[in-house]
């Protein structure tokens, strides 16, 4: 797992591993009622709250990862140790936290 610094803007990790089993796995269903099963690859830090980017599980397992749909949520652990995913709902927000994980993908 990779780790770098920009800024007041900080990624804590970047897991960059092909191998993952079921208990890494985050599924949500998005407004139009599709589920979907993805792999938490990195969580960044922008202005002092997290935001976690998602992959597709498919498209991992399947090998298309030049071409690969990512999600990206506000990230949250609750009290009881749940995380917390939620849209992002500031558009300025998700151009900031996007171009943090673009850098990641190189």
């Amino acid at each position: 797992m990779g780790e770098s610094e920009s800024g007041n803007d900080e990624v804590d990790g970047f897991d960059d591993g092909s191998d993952f089993d079921d208990a890494e796995v985050v599924t949500f269903t998005d407004d139009e009622g599709a589920s979907h099963s993805c792999l938490v690859l990195a969580v960044v830090e922008h202005k002092g709250q997290e935001y976690a980017m998602l992959a597709p599980v498919a498209q991992l397992k399947g090998g298309d990862e030049d071409d690969l749909e990512l999600f990206l949520f506000r990230y949250e652990v609750d009290e009881d140790d749940t995380e917390v995913f939620s849209y992002i709902d500031d558009e300025r927000t998700f151009a900031a936290v996007q171009a943090l994980c673009e850098g990641l993908m190189g």
